[in-house]
Parts: structure tokens; sequence; C-alpha cells
């Protein structure tokens, strides 16, 4: 259950459940929901959100609210990597790339592009703009 930290990927893509009834709820909200926080997560689970902080951490030795987050960044980076926003080719102007990018921080619960950009740098090391700049 450990490994599931360093797993948000494969998490992402499984369809079998994990083992962990917890983590496997924790999973299918974020694929049913925008929840970023995780008193978010603990109402849409109607548990209390210092004891699911509290279980997510025994079962997995991490923390929920960067499992969360991990798994936003990879959900914003699988919607740019497929150019959902269609279409990427003809953006011109920074204001077009800005605009489809909140598209995706919208779709990915975050509140603006701005938001997404500032968590892209913190684990990217580049914000949603270039990141895009460097696909294209």
């Amino acid at each position: 259950m450990k490994r599931i930290e360093a797993n948000v990927e494969a998490l992402y893509n499984a369809r079998e459940p994990t083992g962990s009834e917890i983590v496997d709820e924790v999973i299918d909200m974020l694929r049913k929901s925008k929840a970023i926080r995780v008193a978010d997560m603990a109402l849409l689970m109607d548990v209390d959100a210092d004891d699911l902080q509290a279980a997510w951490r025994m079962l997995t030795g991490g923390s929920l609210r960067h499992f969360i987050t991990r798994w936003r960044v990879h959900q914003a980076l699988e919607l740019i990597g497929k150019r959902i926003i269609e279409p990427w080719d003809d953006i011109v102007t920074r204001s077009e790339v800005t605009a489809r990018l909140g598209e995706i921080a919208q779709r990915c619960g975050w509140q603006s592009e701005r938001v997404m950009s500032h968590v892209f740098e913190r684990y990217l090391g580049c914000s949603a703009p270039e990141y895009v700049a460097q696909r294209v």
C-alpha cells in the first residue's frame, strides 16, 4: 500500500481495486469530482477530514493533499497531451493559450489557469503555458 504515493499515474489509469476501501473510494471520488482539497474529499465521502488524512497517512505513508494535487496535475497533463481543447496548432497569442488552459484548469478543479500554473511550477518546474510551449 505504501507504494501508492509514488504511483499516481498507474492508479490514474488503473481500473482494478487496490485492496483498500479508503484508497479505492478516494480514487473513485477523484475520478467523479473536481475535489482538490482534503476537506472537499472528506465532505464527498461523508467522513471527518482529519480522520481521512490520518487513515491515508497510515495506509500509504504519504499526504492525501499531495496525492490529490499530483492526481490533478496528471489529469491536466493528460488533457493537454490529448489536446482535448481543440485545436492547439492554431494558437497564436498568449491570451488564447491562457484561455484554453483556463478551461483545462476548471475541468481539473482549479479556480484559474494562474492557480494551475503555480501548481505546475511547484510540481513540474515550469508554468502551464511553458509546458504547452515545450509540447507544441
